[in-house]
């Protein structure tokens, strides 16, 4: 059996509990929690309210921004929604969305990537927003860069792997 066929039955095999977890994850995604600095909220709304928005229109699911370091207890109520859709996907989407999710620390911007034809360095610059914000403020980060650089190579190998 390929690797790629033994990945999708391993995925599928385990698919609950892949669900589960992204179910989970998602109450401490990253484009969850807000600066409360104005520069940066505005670049952050700028930035990831469609894919939000594009979220919620999505899956059923209405998550909020907070800019408290706690999750906000109102995202719970749209979790078994959001499990609903997940249960939907094809194995394939499903294994690119887990993957993708743990590269970018978003289960919004790994099902983006999973179901949407987005250039990787666009989702990379989504996903690491306040980094790349401080970079401009403070100067290039060069081991930073060095992970967005193998972040891309991953995902391109995810892309080319399992999404159509």
């Amino acid at each position: 059996m390929s690797n790629l066929k033994q990945a999708l039955k391993d995925i599928e095999n385990s698919r609950e509990d892949i669900i589960n977890r992204l179910v989970q994850f998602v109450t401490t995604d990253t484009l969850l929690f807000w600066s409360p600095k104005d520069e940066l909220k505005a670049e952050q709304k700028n930035v990831w309210e469609p894919y939000l928005r594009w979220f919620g229109r999505k899956t059923g699911a209405s998550l909020n921004p907070t800019e408290s370091i706690n999750v906000d207890d109102k995202n719970t109520s749209s979790l078994e929604k959001l499990k609903q859709y997940l249960l939907t996907l094809r194995t394939e989407e499903l294994a690119a969305l887990y993957f993708a999710s743990t590269e970018l620390n978003s289960v919004i911007l790994g099902l983006y990537f999973a179901l949407e034809n987005i250039d990787i360095q666009k989702i990379i610059t989504a996903a690491f927003l306040e980094e790349k914000f401080q970079a401009i403020r403070w100067g290039e980060n060069l081991p930073a860069e060095e992970k967005y650089r193998e972040i891309a190579d991953r995902l391109s190998d995810l892309r080319h792997t399992f999404v159509q």
